[in-house]
């Protein structure tokens, strides 16, 4: 499905029920990745979305990306460096290509 921007909270869950995704990519250049992650996954859990996959991008510390990892908050944490080949075999080693054939 395409690419969304998003301004807020709840524009990320706005727009996620207007185009059903399947993830949630962030890009957090603030360093407030350790406030916005949490809620904004929160506010996914409490709308039923838990399973839409939450991805993170940004200058991250490692410490913070494997802490929000280990809480479940991100399922993935990308920094730069990180090659767009190593975003795209995560992207589809996570989803079937029976669901998504635009992955395949």
């Amino acid at each position: 499905r395409g690419l969304v921007r998003s301004r807020g909270l709840g524009d990320v869950y706005k727009r996620q029920m207007q185009e059903d995704v399947d993830v949630v990519g962030l890009s957090i250049l603030s360093g407030a990745h350790m406030t916005l992650v949490p809620r904004i996954k929160k506010l996914l859990n409490e709308k039923g979305l838990g399973g839409v996959l939450l991805v993170v991008g940004g200058i991250i510390p490692e410490e913070d990306g494997a802490e929000l990892v280990r809480r479940g908050d991100a399922d993935r944490i990308f920094v730069p460096g990180d090659s767009l080949n190593s975003i795209i075999d995560y992207l589809r080693g996570s989803f079937s290509s029976n669901r998504n054939p635009w992955l395949s």
